[in-house]
């Protein structure tokens, strides 16, 4: 009966929360850190308001609702139909107060299909039209206990979304409806006010494909090693490991090891206005583990150069994910924010056995408006697609995103990409517009 009434709850809410002219609608563990000061004892300000017993702390935490309506289509010349898909996702959390150095929060989500479902949401069996990967569902995404354990430490346990640097091997894929979570324990430690540890135990990932998905919920072992280092506010430093056994999925059992160094430098100036030139380098290195059997020995590449003056920025990048041509030889990344990465069209969600090397150009820039409570923004990217192994190439597409933030509380977007496909990879167009309301 809850999975009846809680779509339906969240279209009724919304409803009734908008303004009367709005429709509705981003290895091994570590050893354990030398003694730790124990955490600092509260302020007379705090030790007042502090919860004096757990019913308090369970009674006076705070509440919090939104809601994304997302309007999808999507038109591959592969599929014989287009796909429609017109949903909205629910979000309703709580966080309790504070109870002698521990909390707790729990978030429901719920994505219900408001018009229709004239689309494959991969698990509804409408194999005839095309994919957009958001099936109805409702289902708890988090809820964990957070403890103060010492000084700058921090442990979280149960499930939780976990994203690590820019979500390009571990992160929460927000832009689905359903968001992905893990089930398992994390510490983040604070080692000084430039140094972070960021360890995560995890044995289950719950997917953005929902409970009714055999891929939905995956039973593993994953370690997730993140260390961060900013030498100053420009330049930023980054080194992580992962090390994961997949029950079911064994062909991604990998172990992961890799670094990364960006940074950001004035560099005069050009019409009156400073220039900033960015640079990134990124490498990393993947080897099969535990009982996969397939063997793997693949590198990933990431540069990227930029210029920004006044309002526009410029951006060079190329980006490389190894692949042998080999049956299952490619560098994944299973655990990312794959819609982020390498086109809006969704068309490279795994690897390729032959790799991918995506090289790319993005312009950026932003407007004040009147109306918007912050500047519009404005970006169009081209990529260039090929193979790794053989420059082969597979493809162009161009992309081209607007954000709107209409309120505090309210963000528009609208999201267009266009794939050309070549070598036997067919052409795929995708359209988005969605609304972002934080109603708490």
């Amino acid at each position: 009966m809850a999975n009846q009434l809680l779509p339906h709850l969240g279209a009724t809410l919304l409803a009734a929360s908008l303004p009367s002219t709005v429709f509705a609608q981003d290895a091994a563990p570590p050893a354990a850190p030398p003694t730790l000061d124990a955490p600092e004892p509260l302020s007379a300000e705090e030790a007042e308001t502090s919860p004096s017993t757990l019913m308090d702390a369970l009674t006076q935490g705070k509440t919090s609702l939104d809601f994304r309506y997302r309007f999808e289509g999507a038109d591959q010349s592969f599929i014989a139909e287009r796909g429609w898909a017109s949903t909205l996702r629910t979000a309703l959390g709580y966080e309790t107060a504070k109870y002698q150095s521990m909390s707790g929060f729990v978030e429901f989500e719920s994505i219900d299909n408001v018009f229709g479902d004239s689309y494959n949401d991969t698990v509804n069996g409408k194999t005839a039209r095309s994919i957009v990967a958001d099936p109805d569902s409702t289902e708890v995404n988090q809820a964990f206990l957070r403890v103060d354990a010492a000084k700058d430490l921090e442990l979280r346990l149960g499930r939780q979304e976990i994203s690590l640097g820019n979500d390009r091997f571990v992160g929460a894929v927000p832009w689905r409806q359903n968001h992905q979570s893990f089930d398992g324990a994390r510490g983040l430690y604070k080692v000084n006010d430039q140094m972070r540890l960021d360890y995560s135990f995890a044995m289950q990932v719950n997917r953005i494909f929902g409970d009714e998905s055999a891929k939905g919920d995956e039973q593993l072992l994953a370690h997730f090693l993140d260390f961060r280092y900013d030498v100053d506010q420009r330049t930023k430093l980054a080194a992580y490991g992962m090390m994961v056994d997949f029950d079911q999925s064994a062909a991604l059992s990998a172990q992961t090891l890799g670094l990364r160094g960006s940074t950001n430098q004035k560099a005069g100036k050009m019409f009156g206005e400073d220039v900033n030139l960015g640079f990134t380098a990124e490498f990393a290195t993947q080897k099969d583990a535990a009982d996969n059997p397939i063997e793997i020995d693949q590198d990933y590449l990431f540069l990227e150069a930029s210029a920004a003056v006044a309002r526009w920025k410029l951006t060079l990048a190329t980006e490389t994910l190894g692949g042998s041509g080999d049956p299952g030889d490619k560098f994944s990344t299973p655990f990312a924010t794959l819609h982020k990465f390498n086109g809006f069209a969704d068309v490279f969600l795994n690897t390729p056995d032959g790799g991918l090397e995506d090289n790319y150009i993005q312009l950026a820039t932003n407007f004040d408006m009147p109306a918007l409570a912050a500047p519009l923004t404005v970006a169009a990217t081209y990529h260039d697609f090929n193979s790794d192994a053989g420059s082969n190439s597979y493809g162009n597409e161009l992309d081209l995103n607007v954000i709107a933030p209409l309120s505090k509380r309210m963000k528009l977007g609208l999201r267009y990409a266009d794939f050309n496909g070549k070598n036997g990879l067919g052409d795929t167009n995708r359209f988005m517009a969605w609304l972002n309301f934080r109603v708490l």
